[in-house]
């Protein structure tokens, strides 16, 4: 093709003083998106120009350089009376494009001035990914409790948080998801909101950024490592813990959209018998994740079962 164009610019030489003329390619711009693309080739001419040629050409391919499409142009250009001139290309792709492709656009000017013959060119690459979105979309994500987390430590998809302004590996992570919250509702606040930040690490849809960042703010107020029951807060600042426990659980504990189901795992957490959930007021008081405590505590768990306390009373 392009020793076509070289021999109509011979020609064109070969027309002599007659037809002696100038011009060169002063800009080349290019865009393309998965639907279609478009080119502006911008031309300078100079004073007495009579014949010049416009090659265009785009070429589509795809990642492995093998063309997909290909579009050509030329044509002898008639002189204009101003001294540039934005010559636009532009088309629908045959099909929409579902992968990632290359996008190649390549001008080139030929004129004649007196005896001389001039070339200019230039070329442009735009690189398309139009490739479909993965299958886990954020609402297409499940929302994992931390039994879940500490079953497919893999599977984090990050290794560090940083909650309340203290950054954790996810070694201490780990320890954080396994250590028994002793009824602190720090420790119970820093579960629920490390759980929360591996899900949204994870890609689900963020619906809950209100109570992540206040919850990060609770912590920074009263650092896990100034934690201990004589530093335990009261008042507003328990019941604010207490309410944003109970929001992360619930947000934490949201399981699978409707129609996504997890193939080959349960993300059930398995309860402890005499640990319940309190949903009531504010004020109430709240256990936290079942899963976080340790089979070492399961004696004191079970003194508040119901049937350790119908014992009591035999």
């Amino acid at each position: 093709m392009r020793n076509k164009h070289l021999l109509l610019a011979l020609a064109a030489l070969a027309m002599g003083p007659a037809v002696a003329g100038a011009a060169m390619l002063d800009q080349l711009t290019a865009t393309a998106d998965c639907n279609a693309w478009g080119a502006e080739a911008t031309i300078t001419f100079r004073p007495g120009a009579r014949a010049v040629l416009l090659v265009f050409s785009v070429q589509l391919a795809d990642s492995n350089g093998v063309e997909l499409e290909r579009y050509d142009d030329e044509r002898w250009l008639e002189i204009p009376t101003v001294a540039t001139v934005t010559y636009p290309y532009g088309a629908s792709w045959q099909s929409p494009l579902d992968q990632r492709a290359v996008v190649t656009v390549f001008a080139q000017v030929y004129d004649t001035r007196g005896d001389s013959f001039n070339i200019t060119s230039d070329e442009v690459v735009v690189a398309v990914d139009c490739t479909p979105p993965d299958d886990d979309t954020p609402d297409q994500v499940c929302r994992h409790a931390s039994r879940w987390w500490l079953r497919h430590r893999a599977d984090w998809p990050v290794q560090a948080l940083t909650l309340g302004g203290v950054t954790y590996e996810q070694r201490q992570l780990e320890r954080l998801l396994r250590q028994p919250h002793r009824g602190l509702v720090g420790r119970r606040l820093a579960h629920q909101l490390a759980v929360a930040k591996l899900n949204l690490a994870n890609g689900v849809a963020n619906d809950v950024e209100s109570e992540v960042a206040a919850a990060d703010a609770w912590l920074a107020n009263y650092p896990l490592e100034l934690s201990g029951r004589h530093r335990e807060p009261r008042h507003n600042e328990r019941r604010q813990a207490l309410r944003l426990i109970k929001d992360l659980h619930r947000w934490n504990h949201g399981g699978c959209p409707e129609g996504v189901v997890l193939i080959g795992d349960s993300d059930d957490e398995i309860d402890k018998e005499g640990l319940t959930f309190d949903f009531g007021g504010a004020d109430m008081e709240f256990t936290g994740d079942m899963a976080d405590y340790d089979e070492t505590d399961k004696a004191a768990e079970e003194t508040t079962s119901l049937g350790t306390l119908k014992a009591m009373y035999r």
